[in-house]
């Protein structure tokens, strides 16, 4: 199978699984349209109140995300003679939508697939940590591309959201 056919199946299978533990809990989940920006899902409680959710599908590996959709990130101009691009965090930018619930899937073999469920502003806040502890290690220059803000989680970063379906079942708009 090519990448992009492998790469559309395992954002459809996270889809997929996390709805059927969605609607398990009594929620109604409709898909939105492929490019929405923020939500891959509206989930509605019995009141019809309707929240969106980001999702994220990972078969083997990290999450990959990017630290500037969560970060102010300068890159000042190169001093000295080796020229080299550094970066430094600003500071965290300001979320849109903090309380906005992110599921991470990991897949594994039939029913082991593994569900982290948290808030934007959790998911910005590990993102701060890694980034910071990153750019400390290699002094604020990246070492293959000095001007990427790639940043990948790993279930180890989001070991303590692990199936905290609360998260969403408990969301402040279905109180």
């Amino acid at each position: 199978m090519t990448s992009g056919w492998t790469n559309k199946l395992t954002e459809l299978l996270g889809e997929h699984l996390a709805s059927c533990h969605l609607i398990r809990q009594g929620l109604l989940v409709s898909f939105t349209p492929k490019n929405t920006p923020i939500a891959d899902l509206f989930v509605t409680n019995e009141s019809l109140k309707t929240i969106p959710i980001q999702l994220k599908t990972i078969r083997t590996g990290t999450c990959q995300m990017d630290a500037k959709d969560f970060l102010e990130i300068a890159f000042p101009e190169p001093r000295g003679s080796s020229g080299s691009v550094r970066q430094r965090i600003r500071r965290r930018l300001t979320l849109s939508n903090p309380d906005l619930p992110y599921i991470f899937v990991w897949l594994g073999k039939a029913s082991e697939d593994e569900f982290y469920i948290c808030l934007a502003r959790h998911v910005q806040q590990i993102i701060h940590r890694k980034y910071s502890t990153w750019l400390r290690k290699c002094k604020g220059v990246r070492p293959k591309n000095p001007r990427s803000t790639h940043c990948g989680l790993t279930k180890n970063d989001l070991v303590k959201y692990h199936d905290k379906w609360n998260m969403i079942l408990n969301h402040r708009i279905f109180s």
